[in-house]
């Protein structure tokens, strides 16, 4: 995390420690904090305040610090997450509603979940599969879909699809990459041979982005199209793509 992180996910800490310690002050802390008064009076000699002003003051303001306290140990993730709030898992348990035909055609469907688990609003994020090959035969970034994100909300990218027939028609033989519809049918449809790895990337705007890699491939016993995850490579592909060139 570099400085210039690490300085907003500081200030997002003390932001929500200070909010929430402010707004639980008179619930549970109350009652640890006149205990708390109680003991540190007696423990020094001096008993109980006489005043009820100066007595309800103390208690209002050793209230507020063992909130800030307690609010210190439980918001560092909430500040984390507004740092880093961009996570993606892939499954192909989801099949697209765009690619569900019927029985005779069956679509399936490897697709990235995208969690926005800030507070903040998440606003043109854009999803794209970083080593897909084009027509020119160069390995480029595919631009699959641009989408907001609400507070702690999460969205279905379906970036790989693949269709099984029956009979006399074949299965698809490679894999289908989704992406942005053109003029012409078919004119860029973009496949991957079975298996391949994908580089997955989700940016989103004054974040940082998101990358995943997995492994697909058909499963010809089963008649279906999966996906795994798989650890990041040691050296990985750090440019982010522009979107007037993915597109």
């Amino acid at each position: 995390m570099n400085k210039k992180k690490l300085k907003r996910f500081l200030g997002e800490w003390c932001r929500f420690a200070v909010r929430d310690a402010t707004g639980q002050t008179f619930g549970w802390p109350t009652v640890v904090s006149a205990v708390l008064l109680g003991y540190i009076l007696k423990r020094t000699g001096i008993g109980t305040i006489p005043n009820q002003i100066e007595n309800g003051l103390a208690v209002a303001i050793v209230s507020w610090l063992v909130a800030l306290v307690a609010a210190i140990l439980l918001t560092g993730i909430r500040a984390y997450r507004m740092v880093k709030p961009l996570g993606v898992t892939i499954t192909d348990e989801l099949r697209s509603p765009n690619f569900t035909f019927n029985e005779d055609v069956k679509g399936y469907s490897v697709t990235a979940i995208v969690k926005n688990r800030s507070s903040a609003h998440l606003k043109d994020c854009v999803a794209y599969v970083i080593n897909a090959p084009h027509v020119d035969g160069s390995i480029q970034p595919r631009y699959v879909e641009q989408f907001d994100l609400p507070p702690e909300s999460k969205k279905y990218v379906h970036f790989g699809y693949w269709f099984s027939r029956q009979p006399p028609h074949p299965d698809d033989p490679d894999i289908n990459l989704s992406g942005p519809t053109s003029a012409g049918f078919g004119g860029n449809r973009c496949k991957v041979p079975s298996p391949s790895r994908l580089h997955i990337r989700v940016v989103a705007q004054d974040v940082d982005s998101k990358d995943v890699y997995c492994d697909v491939w058909i499963d010809t016993n089963a008649r279906r199209l999966q996906a795994a995850e798989v650890p990041a490579p040691d050296v990985a592909i750090t440019q982010t793509p522009h979107r007037e060139t993915a597109t």
